[in-house]
């Protein structure tokens, strides 16, 4: 019987999205953490990357519709990646960005180079 012949109606394909949405949360939480850990390999390996080249790397399309974009926002948020100054790029955490459109090697904007100011009130000796 199908819908509106007897009483009841049985589609198979609703099982899947039936379960106990704890132990969801759970599987869900820990492929969290393997793709994280999977990017921070990747940056400690490959160094400053674009997220496309990282995205290459790990073929993280294979993970499904957002989740390369949710584990690289959750590595920069637990700190074990950085953005780079390059356009979309990532690094590993605590390394300096390349110098980009500033003074050579420095990556300071140009004319930064000028020693801080000193507060009011400070002292020289």
């Amino acid at each position: 019987p199908g819908p509106g012949h007897g009483s009841t109606y049985h589609s198979p394909g609703m099982l899947g999205s039936a379960g106990d949405a704890t132990h969801n949360a759970e599987v869900s939480d820990r492929e969290l953490d393997r793709e994280i850990e999977a990017i921070t390999h990747a940056l400690a390996a490959h160094g400053q990357i674009s997220r496309r080249e990282l995205e290459q790397i790990l073929q993280s399309r294979d993970w499904g519709p957002g989740r390369h974009r949710a584990a690289l926002r959750a590595a920069v948020a637990e700190g074990r990646a950085d953005r780079s100054g390059r356009r979309g790029g990532y690094g590993p955490p605590g390394r300096p960005n390349p110098p980009g459109p500033s003074d050579p090697g420095t990556g300071d904007p140009p004319g930064s180079s000028d020693p801080p100011a000193r507060s009011a009130g400070a002292t020289t000796s």
